[in-house]
């Protein structure tokens, strides 16, 4: 008698949990830079525009938090279906002596086919929920005087904007990996939000 084969691949499962990691890694790092850019910005920067840039500020470090959070979680996860699988490849690949009995026992028609054991059930991970921002339609406010340093404005636009850049290839990367994984690992799901 054989080992079940169980539909699950490890290294897919390892390179899952090291992509969001990653992301969640990048994200943390990014936050401090993040801050200090909208610092760099909001120097002088007065007006209508100026209110809803710095409400809308406020709500990202614990929107990164949330999404570095939920990233995690999915590695957490890898790391217990992994460790479900290697259990159940463990507990299907028995003794010696048992292994010597089943083979008797499928020569004279007796043996059971291997059946693959049953799947963890693994969480969800939720989609962090982010707060909202204020973006108004046409010109935000009844104030008409806008003023900033057009310099410093700049400069924060452009760490943004490298900042962002820098995170262009991750979203590519975890729907890569998940694909990767419903493909290699159906004996267990996971919902990744």
């Amino acid at each position: 008698m054989s080992t079940p084969d169980i539909p699950f691949n490890s290294t897919t499962a390892s390179n899952v949990r090291n992509t969001f990691n990653a992301t969640a890694e990048a994200l943390d790092e990014q936050a401090t830079s993040r801050s200090a850019a909208a610092s760099t910005i909001m120097d002088e920067f007065k007006g209508p525009y100026a209110t809803v840039y710095e409400e809308n500020t406020t709500h990202v470090p614990g929107d990164i938090s949330k999404l570095a959070h939920a990233m995690r979680e999915v590695g957490y996860l890898m790391d217990r279906a992994i460790e479900a699988y290697e259990e159940a490849k463990a507990d299907a690949e028995k003794n010696m002596l048992e292994q010597a009995g089943d083979a008797i026992a499928d020569f004279v028609g007796f043996g059971d086919d291997p059946q693959v054991p049953p799947a963890p059930t693994l969480p969800s991970v939720d989609t962090p929920s982010t707060a909202s921002k204020n973006t108004p339609d046409g010109q935000a406010g009844t104030e008409c005087t806008v003023s900033g340093i057009p310099s410093q404005i700049r400069d924060g636009v452009q760490t943004l904007s490298g900042l962002d850049k820098n995170l262009e290839t991750n979203p590519g990367s975890l729907e890569d990996a998940l694909a990767a994984y419903a493909t290699d690992c159906s004996w267990a799901p996971v919902d990744a939000g």
